[in-house]
């Protein structure tokens, strides 16, 4: 008896009018779309599935439960179902997954940090797929990926806008990381968590759900694609815009002149809210600081 549906994925290329695979918490279900049959416990499934992912290319399923990885090859020559037991690289649960085409990788969300399934083609044209860890400052072994900010891992998501964009999305307990592959190693991790970012002064948010947002046509790809953290906190909706300086101070400039809020006597004034978060709840309150020269 299914009481939880944990992710879905349609394939539009697996059999004539594709197939919907379901992870649920009884194990992993099918629906061929041109006959509408299910095929419950698909290759015999029976326990939790965290997450699904496809990778279109190598026309592969990847499927996570708490003690494997299972991949399908559904292609010419389908080598069926197979799996890797959750240990070595894969050494906790897996919490989710996702595909970046960008970077052909599998990106593979654990407790511990981030595990990187990556695609080999042998001369022979044989499909392999080999392990490698992205963890903190240096990753080992022999990563091409590093300096992940921190762990917990709860979501992975990944753009599939029509305009390309191969950075990946990562959800944690303690906010949400965006790492961008074509960016230099300075700028390639973006942090948001804390206040700015997350929907509460606390440093654990626990991201849920992370959806990526399709980037509107005649956006330069250096902005990115928007994106919305669902926290036990509220709803984080992270969007980048280019603005001019003047564009910038005048929003500023307009955000400090609402009423009832920064300006007292025609000087800038603190902001004390009694309810954290809530600006109707705002104190104003003397300042021997004019927040730059006294």
């Amino acid at each position: 008896k299914t009481t939880k549906i944990k992710d879905g994925l349609f394939i539009d290329d697996l059999g004539h009018a594709g197939w919907l695979y379901i992870a649920a918490d009884t194990g992993l279900h099918g629906l061929d779309l041109l006959t509408m049959t299910v095929y419950p416990y698909v290759n015999s499934i029976n326990v939790s599935v965290s997450s699904l992912a496809w990778s279109l290319k190598h026309q592969t399923i990847f499927a996570g439960t708490q003690a494997k990885l299972w991949l399908q090859q559904y292609g010419i020559g389908n080598e069926g179902w197979r799996f890797e037991h959750i240990n070595a690289f894969i050494d906790t649960p897996i919490t989710s997954l996702a595909y970046n085409d960008g970077q052909d990788k599998l990106w593979i969300g654990q407790n511990t940090g981030i595990t990187l399934l990556s695609p080999l083609t042998m001369s022979t044209g044989q499909l392999h797929w080999y392990f490698s860890r992205l963890a903190g400052q240096i990753s080992n072994p022999g990563s091409d990926i590093g300096h992940l900010p921190f762990t917990n891992i709860t979501v992975l998501a990944s753009s599939h806008s029509k305009s390309f964009d191969s950075r990946i999305w990562l959800g944690a307990v303690r906010g949400v990381m965006r790492f961008d592959s074509n960016a230099s190693e300075l700028d390639a991790w973006r942090v948001f968590n804390s206040a700015r970012y997350m929907p509460s002064h606390q440093s654990q948010v626990n991201v849920s759900s992370l959806a990526v947002l399709s980037r509107p046509n005649g956006v330069p790809s250096a902005l990115g694609s928007a994106a919305v953290a669902v926290t036990n906190r509220g709803l984080a909706v992270l969007r980048f815009e280019m603005w001019t300086l003047a564009r910038k101070a005048d929003h500023f400039q307009a955000f400090f002149d609402q009423p009832g809020r920064h300006d007292k006597y025609g000087l800038v004034s603190s902001c004390d809210m009694s309810s954290w978060g809530d600006t109707r709840t705002c104190v104003k309150g003397p300042d021997d600081n004019d927040g730059l020269w006294t």
